[in-house]
Parts: structure tokens; C-alpha cells; sequence
């Protein structure tokens, strides 16, 4: 064998290089990892450490990853049962004002356009709702008198203008008939049906 010569300095190195991989291997992790980086420079070596640590960091990443979609699965369904609830919530206050609105004497007719303005401009406040449907549905203005102003029953009995008035005084009311055509006839001129 051929004679080897070493200078000092090469073996005062080589004992510092053992003693800092001994400093790395005493750690089981970064004995672990030191073998991980010399597998990607040689491929073909064993790495004795990982295959012992592999089964608990298989069996941690699984609960790890159990643990993170339990969370997400939670997160969801809380996300969920709050979308459910700000719903039902608003459902129940549009609920409660169209039975409000059916208290205050709106016919099925109103509610339903009311209903259907909500929908349309996709308001959650049936307030707003009626305002718009009032807007556009003014209510129709006051008939205004076609006579003077008051009606005065006794000029007209006095004048003989009205031949009906005589009668229902002269009857003392008790044409049933006669009173009944008066207060149609009565009824359409206040509507405006009749001039």
C-alpha cells in the first residue's frame, strides 16, 4: 500500500467536521434531515433514521390533516347556521310587515304588488316597498262639488226642485223602495259616476 502523508491541518479539519456532524446527529430531527441531504447528493444510501421517524410523521400528518378539515367542516357549518339564521331572520320581518300590512285593512291584491315590488327590486324592507307601490298607485284625487257648496235641504223642499225630497217627507220614510233610490242615486253622485 502506498504511503499516505497527511498534514496536521487536514486531520485538525477532519476531527472539526466529525465533531460538528456529531453535534447534527445527536438530534434525531436534524440526524433526519442530514440524511435527507445527503440521499439528494447520493440516492443510494440508506437512510436508517427516516425510515424509523417515517410511520409517526405518516401518522401526524394524518391527524393534522384531520384536525384541518374538521376545522374547515365546522367553519362551514357554522358559516351555514349563520346564513340560515340572518334568513330566517329576515324572512320573519317581511313576514311580519306584509301582516302588518294585512291589519291595516290592504286587501290580497295590494299585498301580492307589494310583494311582487320587493322581488323586483330586491328590497327586504316592506316600508320601502309600500312607498314605491304608493308612488306609482297615487290614491285618486277628491271629487270636487258640481254646485255651489253646501247643500241645503230646506231650499230645495221649499223650491219644489226636487219632487223625490217631497215624497220621502210626505212618506215620513216609510217607502223603503223610494229611500233606497234616493240613496243609489245619492251614492253615484258622490262617486262622480253621475253629473
Amino acid at each position: 500500500m502506498p504511503k499516505v502523508e497527511v498534514d496536521e491541518a487536514e486531520i485538525l479539519e477532519a476531527r472539526r467536521l466529525k465533531g460538528v456532524l456529531a453535534q447534527i446527529t445527536a438530534d434525531p430531527k436534524r440526524k433526519a434531515r442530514l440524511e435527507m441531504l445527503h440521499k439528494e447528493v447520493d440516492p443510494n444510501v440508506p437512510t436508517p433514521t427516516n425510515d424509523l421517524l417515517k410511520p409517526v410523521d405518516d401518522a401526524v400528518s394524518a391527524v393534522s390533516k384531520q384536525i384541518a378539515d374538521l376545522t374547515k367542516q365546522l367553519a362551514d357549518e357554522k358559516a351555514e347556521n349563520e346564513r340560515k339564521a340572518n334568513l330566517l331572520a329576515l324572512t320573519s320581518r317581511v313576514d311580519s310587515g306584509l301582516a302588518a300590512l294585512k291589519q291595516q285593512g290592504w286587501m290580497d291584491d295590494g299585498i301580492a304588488k307589494v310583494k311582487a315590488i320587493m322581488e323586483e327590486k330586491g328590497l327586504l324592507d316592506v316600508d320601502d316597498a309600500v312607498a314605491i307601490f304608493e308612488r306609482r298607485n297615487p290614491p285618486p284625487a277628491p271629487i270636487a262639488p258640481g254646485g255651489s257648496g253646501a247643500w241645503n235641504f230646506l231650499d230645495d223642499v221649499t223650491n219644489d226642485s226636487d219632487a223625490d225630497i217631497k215624497k220621502l217627507i210626505e212618506g215620513k220614510g216609510a217607502n223603503d223602495q223610494h229611500l233606497n233610490k234616493m240613496i243609489n242615486q245619492t251614492l253615484l253622485e258622490v262617486r262622480g259616476s253621475r253629473r
